[in-house]
């Protein structure tokens, strides 16, 4: 699983779904939630992974949320615990998390409250994917899950994606997804904008990295 497919399930129709039920927002602004906020947690997560005061602790939670069943996404939100969701959003985003949620909530016109049990409901599944490709690069090196194997595991997940840039460019591209999907409508799957991005068929995690990088080539 790379950082494309992780995200990709956690847009997928079955996690969305299961989110509204569990938080009463709907998809659409679940999806605009999620495609901002993602970036944002995986550079949490890639923080957690590195910082030598905090891995090891974060191997054994990606441990413990390693056996979760996340095959049927529908059944498995349904029994996600928001309370236990919030201490892990607290976790990847520390200080930062009111103004992360804010930050969201502003930039995809969502309510603040809306958005944090979003991040809420999110969050258990996020740590059960990660988990479980812990186990995968576990297997791999023929030893327990530990820090040494999740920094091998945020390799596999980011590969040459620069995670901390993507965050900081996250809401940005939620804008800029936003607009293009309004551009282009629902007509062909294949259609695509001037941006290059294709909308058409919704926002999924190719079109988030899509837009990120075309706002960092921007910047440069």
């Amino acid at each position: 699983m790379d950082l494309t497919s992780l995200m990709n399930t956690m847009l997928s129709s079955g996690a969305l779904t299961g989110m509204s039920s569990k938080t009463g927002s709907n998809t659409d602004d679940i999806t605009k939630i999620m495609t901002a906020a993602l970036p944002l947690l995986m550079n949490g997560v890639s923080q957690q992974a590195t910082n030598q005061q905090t891995a090891e602790s974060f191997a054994t939670a990606l441990n413990d949320h390693s056996k979760d069943n996340t095959n049927d996404l529908a059944s498995f939100m349904n029994g996600v615990d928001l309370a236990d969701g919030a201490k892990i959003i607290s976790h990847l985003l520390g200080q930062q998390t009111a103004a992360t949620t804010q930050q969201v909530a502003k930039a995809t016109g969502t309510s603040t409250q809306a958005t944090g049990q979003v991040l809420s409901a999110a969050a258990p599944l996020l740590m059960s994917l990660l988990g479980q490709q812990a186990q995968t690069e576990t297997k791999k090196a023929a030893a327990t899950t530990n820090a040494s194997n999740v920094g091998n595991l945020m390799t596999a997940l980011l590969g040459d994606v620069d995670i901390a840039k993507l965050a900081k460019t996250a809401a940005t591209a939620a804008a800029v997804a936003s607009v293009a999907k309004k551009a282009t409508g629902s007509s062909k799957k294949s259609t695509k904008n001037s941006t290059g991005i294709d909308l058409s068929d919704g926002i999924d995690a190719s079109d988030v990295l899509a837009a990120a990088n075309l706002l960092l080539k921007s910047k440069k």
